[in-house]
């Protein structure tokens, strides 16, 4: 009863800028199997969707492995990029995705893109379910691909994209914004 849990607070999120016309998606983090990156990629594969891209943002163990065998048009290896360049593709994405194998905590790149007011697909598993607000529908089922598979397909309705934006960002703005966590503290 006197403990209280506290989000790590974000800055300056006061504008929606929400773009749901741009043609990709990112993933940012560790690329190793932990992090689901291969299965991920052979999902994305599997669609066969040609006016939408993925682009991979970081690095590990798998990266050249994965470049090599996923030569493709629709996916993007961008290696390691700074804070900053990294903001701006998941600020002008059209969503975010992981889909992770690990127990997560509070995820930086979900977090990140909901304070910009774009969406992610992530699985519905461990401390990621603190994540979801209400009437969120991007979540998949941990380990179920065919699941992830339908959400990225969603990412082709612009209406229900505006409408998940807005529900991502208010979510953001009520348990985020720095001065409403200060003053809880």
């Amino acid at each position: 009863k006197k403990i209280k849990v506290l989000q790590n607070p974000l800055q300056d999120k006061t504008t929606n800028l929400y773009n749901p016309n741009s043609n990709y998606v990112v993933y940012a983090g560790r690329i190793s199997k932990s992090k689901g990156v291969e299965e991920l990629l052979r999902t994305w594969e599997s669609l066969n969707i040609n006016n939408l891209n993925i682009k991979i943002i970081g690095d590990g163990e798998l990266k050249n492995t994965l470049e090599k065998n996923y030569k493709r048009e629709n996916i993007e290896f961008l290696g390691v990029l700074d804070n900053q360049e990294s903001a701006e593709y998941i600020k002008n994405s059209i969503a975010v995705v992981t889909s992770t194998k690990m127990y997560e905590g509070q995820s930086k790149l979900i977090t990140e893109a909901f304070s910009y007011g774009v969406p992610a697909i992530f699985p519905d598993y461990g401390s990621m379910k603190s994540l979801i607000p209400f009437g969120y529908k991007l979540s998949f089922n941990q380990f179920d691909y065919v699941d992830l598979s339908k959400k990225i397909k969603m990412l082709t309705d612009p209406d229900l994209l505006i409408e998940q934006s807005n529900i991502v960002f208010k979510y953001i703005v009520d348990h985020f914004d720095s001065d409403r966590i200060s003053n809880k503290f």
